[in-house]
């Protein structure tokens, strides 16, 4: 693969994490109508005037890649704000959406992710390892696209509390994924 077609491919995740990041901001209006309810000077008052915090449930964003020697590797993204672009990107069509838990400590040994898949753990720790040996824990608020489609792939598993996961199976495209350079 041609360098600046792995850039190109980072920046579109990059996009796509802002773009998840603005559409599921928590707290975007403000306060809530309880709110307004417990003070009278603000029943009639309309949308909350004062800024937004917004509360992104998306934290971080790592993904995982084959290199051309079939090594694996795993790399931090940065959440990038949203864009057009990025919108276009998250209406791509899920091939397949799994819940599904597994119990504490439970490993899968080594194996490579049989096409595109966004995991997003939403109880308990998530425990990934790469061939380099380094080891990760994703929670809720952590979201991993798994590339590695071919090589040697990586270990996957539950941390001590066990995990509940949303897996996010998206359609491989034409020609599959090239390992990249190192």
């Amino acid at each position: 693969m041609k360098r600046s077609n792995v850039r190109n491919r980072r920046e579109a995740l990059q996009w796509s994490v802002g773009a998840l990041t603005a559409a599921f901001a928590v707290g975007a209006e403000g306060a809530t109508g309880e709110d307004r309810a417990a003070d009278p000077s603000r029943r009639e008052a309309g949308p909350d005037p004062r800024p937004a915090a917004p509360r992104p449930w998306l934290r971080r964003f790592f993904r995982t890649y084959a290199l051309e020697s079939g090594e694996s590797r795993m790399e931090q993204l940065p959440i990038a704000p949203a864009s057009a672009e990025a919108q276009q990107l998250l209406r791509e069509p899920a091939a397949r959406v799994t819940l599904g838990g597994m119990a504490a400590n439970f490993r899968i040994d080594w194996h490579v992710a049989n096409q595109p898949t966004l995991l997003v753990p939403i109880e308990g720790v998530l425990y990934v390892r790469t061939t380099d040996e380094r080891e990760y824990e994703l929670v809720p608020g952590d979201v991993l696209r798994a590339e590695d489609l071919t090589g040697r792939g990586h270990v996957s598993g539950a941390g001590a509390p066990g995990c509940f996961l949303i897996q996010v199976q998206l359609p491989t495209p034409p020609g599959g994924i090239p390992p990249q350079r190192a």
